[in-house]
């Protein structure tokens, strides 16, 4: 198990890094209605001896730490050293903290015992604010360590909770303050995520689907900070639960308890209609993309069957077009001899005058003319029509060897009978 401890302290110090050497403070302590809330910013060099328990009054005391977080680790960095060596001697387990690095919404309350005492540590990842914190049962005080990046949402959320625990500073000597102040600020987080039911679902163009795109990124991250909200509430509700079996708590500790009490049943009934609403919002998304799909196929397929027709009709033209060229070439071929004779034949060269108009000598435009029609419509078979002509050629010359085969044959056949039967003869 030690050998996860220093693996976890590792992970952390190798995915966190110092932005700022200045830190927030917010403490509160006092007694009955003398209950008093400071801020203050201090050096991180001091916070070390800041966070520790200290006897004597109920303390509530919570740093703020301005961090950055790695997507890769990296070299561990020894600058933020002390925050696990200082949560160690708080009972905090290295194990957990080895989480609060990571990019998942974590929240873990657990009861720790050590020679010190009894401590009750809180592990809370929301992504945007990252908190561990130790309660001390027998001061009743709480050391809270917030790791804050400098992105917009920890900026906006972190004065939220400040405003929250100064509020309720009555209730700073019970153990589940911070995580009331964690509900109620996801809570509020919550709703904002959740979008009114804007989404046309009759709508099936396709120019819909950003707003449905929209609508659902803003379901699934409210399903993930109220599911964040269901484990702090179920975590609250079995540890107030226990409390109550105990009878050594203080008066102001089990008010404190009770006031926690009267939250957490106000909040509660209001998560799980919140998820079965997202839940549904989602299953109608789904449907109405599926819907969508479907449309567009088949806008798809009605397009794909004119383009084929389009095509079909464009494939006849082109093989009408290619019939008339066929016909006019071989038109051409055929009158084309005659044409050319006719005219060198008309040369003022040549002397044609006589009395008829057809010679004796018109037989030799037709030898001339019928052989060189010919040798042009051989010459053009011979050039476009080459490949099927080997075909045709070399189908007969198989055809050829196999009659000569059986011929061959019949023959080879025919003389070894006249043998036999002379021999039979000769017998």
């Amino acid at each position: 198990m030690e050998s996860l401890r220093l693996e976890a302290r590792e992970r952390f110090l190798g995915r966190v890094t110092s932005e700022s050497s200045e830190c927030n403070v917010l403490e509160i302590q006092g007694s009955g209605s003398n209950i008093i809330d400071s801020e203050r910013t201090m050096h991180m060099d001091e916070v070390p001896s800041y966070l520790k328990f200290e006897p004597g009054q109920p303390t509530f005391k919570l740093v703020v730490l301005h961090v950055g977080f790695w997507l890769e680790p990296r070299t561990p960095n020894l600058e933020l050293a002390w925050i696990p060596d200082r949560c160690a001697e708080l009972g905090i387990d290295l194990y957990w903290l080895g989480f609060l690095c990571l990019d998942q919404y974590m929240f873990k309350a657990l009861e720790y015992k050590t020679c010190k005492g009894k401590f009750l540590n809180l592990y809370a990842n929301s992504v945007v604010l990252r908190i561990v914190a130790s309660y001390n049962e027998a001061t009743s005080s709480t050391i809270c360590v917030v790791l804050r990046d400098s992105s917009s949402h920890a900026m906006r959320h972190w004065p939220q909770i400040v405003k929250f625990l100064q509020q309720n500073k009555a209730l700073f000597q019970s153990p589940y303050l911070l995580q009331l102040s964690l509900l109620a600020i996801n809570m509020d987080r919550g709703f904002k995520w959740i979008p009114g039911n804007s989404i046309d679902w009759n709508r099936n163009d396709e120019d819909h689907l950003q707003q449905w795109e929209e609508l659902r990124k803003d379901n699934r991250w409210g399903q993930r900070v109220f599911s964040f909200c269901r484990e702090i509430v179920c975590d609250l509700r079995k540890q107030l639960d226990a409390s109550r079996d105990l009878g050594s708590l203080r008066e102001d500790v089990v008010v404190g308890n009770a006031g926690v009490r009267d939250a957490v049943s106000m909040v509660e009934p209001w998560i799980g209609p919140i998820l079965q609403e997202i839940e549904w919002q989602l299953q109608s998304s789904d449907d109405y993309m599926a819907r969508i799909s479907r449309a567009m196929m088949r806008q798809d397929t009605i397009a794909s069957i004119e383009l084929s027709r389009v095509s079909v009709e464009l494939t006849k033209a082109a093989k009408a077009d290619s019939s008339s060229m066929k016909v006019i070439a071989v038109m051409t071929m055929i009158f084309l001899p005659g044409t050319f004779f006719a005219a060198l034949f008309a040369v003022p060269s040549l002397d044609w005058d006589n009395q008829d108009v057809v010679g004796d000598k018109f037989w030799i435009y037709w030898v001339f003319t019928i052989p060189f029609t010919l040798l042009i419509i051989l010459l053009w078979l011979g050039i476009t029509q080459r490949s099927q002509m080997r075909g045709l050629f070399d189908a007969g010359k198989e055809q050829w060897k196999a009659k000569s085969h059986l011929i061959r044959r019949h023959l080879l056949k025919r003389e070894r009978t006249a043998d036999v039967e002379e021999a039979a003869k000769d017998r």
